[in-house]
């Protein structure tokens, strides 16, 4: 969300329910002393919220590791903050 400088992860409602644990790591491919780890904390609604001002304009590649009812899920996304 741009407007609002705010990353937005919607994690399935099925597993939300279940349980998810893990972390995001967001990566910075052309300066790793930026590279940021969050842990996972779910709203009700299975949403995670994380500011972009901790983000600097650019790149980012996004690696989410979790966990949903004893199964390990792994996702990648390239992300650019502008």
């Amino acid at each position: 969300n741009a407007a609002a400088k705010t990353v937005i992860l919607k994690f399935p409602a099925d597993n939300a329910a279940k349980g998810i644990s893990g972390k995001i790591m967001f990566f910075r491919p052309s300066d790793a002393s930026q590279d940021l780890i969050v842990p996972i904390e779910l709203s009700t609604e299975g949403h995670q919220l994380v500011s972009a001002s901790r983000l600097s304009k650019g790149m980012w590649r996004m690696k989410i590791f979790w966990n949903a009812a004893e199964t390990e899920y792994y996702n990648e996304e390239i992300l650019v903050i502008e």
